[in-house]
């Protein structure tokens, strides 16, 4: 058996967010704040370039950025 009831994929984290609290606020540090609503769209927006680009289903993308909002 699993121990979760989905996969922690980024997208599956995005609807369980929009599903519970959509408009709670995410803060980091003084300098951005949105909410799940808007952190979607951001992820949206940058899987459709990502795809735009050619990186279609079943290729690995990795982004990692020390304790930022930016990926």
């Amino acid at each position: 058996s699993k121990a979760f009831k989905y996969e922690l994929l980024i997208k599956r984290i995005l609807e369980y967010s929009l599903k519970l609290e959509p408009t709670r606020e995410i803060h980091y540090r003084d300098q951005v704040k949105l909410n799940y609503i808007e952190l979607n769209q951001r992820v949206r927006k940058l899987a459709n370039v990502l795809n735009d680009l050619g990186a279609d289903g079943g290729k690995t993308i990795a982004v990692l950025d020390f304790d930022s909002h930016r990926y």
